[in-house]
């Protein structure tokens, strides 16, 4: 749009009239196109991440394969060990057994300590309820007693302005 006149000047007619007409319709063409850019961006920016996400699974393929073979032949192995340790682990059994049940014992003696100190507990939360409860009491007086204020400020407020008036 050529907003100047036969001089260098800029014609303001001419200027306010392509503001009003032609700069409406222009910018909102060139928002469209900015949003289909980034649309088209975008989409060539998932093609780029999921051709790279193909070449990474094939790699992880790959190295998954040679794990489980790796793996396999080490499970082989531990079920042979572990066929061998049967035997152990039957005395071994024996052993916890006698260790659970002094542990067990044990435990029984920790438990009634347990019960002791929740009772203590459970009383020293009473007390601390009641404590909140006198706590809430006084903060809602105290929030009365602050709405009292405010209320007879604002009506000194309201005279003073009535006096200066």
């Amino acid at each position: 749009m050529n907003v100047q006149g036969d001089s260098s000047n800029i014609d303001l007619n001419k200027f306010l009239d392509y503001i009003a007409n032609q700069f409406p319709a222009q910018l909102a063409e060139l928002v469209t196109t900015r949003d289909e850019l980034r649309q088209r961006q975008g989409s060539m920016d998932a093609v780029a991440q999921a051709n790279a996400d193909r070449e990474a699974a094939a790699a992880l393929l790959a190295t998954a394969k040679t794990d489980s073979d790796a793996l396999m032949s080490l499970a082989n192995s531990a079920t042979a060990l572990a066929q061998a340790n049967e035997a152990q682990t039957s005395k071994d059994r024996a052993a916890f057994e006698e260790s659970l049940d002094i542990s067990n014992s044990a435990l029984s003696r920790r438990e009634a300590v347990l019960n002791d100190k929740e009772v203590q507990m459970a009383a020293r939360q009473e007390a601390l309820a009641k404590f909140e409860d006198d706590l809430n009491f006084r903060a809602a007086a105290l929030d009365a007693s602050r709405a009292e204020l405010d209320s007879r400020v604002a009506a000194f407020q309201a005279k003073v302005a009535a006096l200066t008036a």
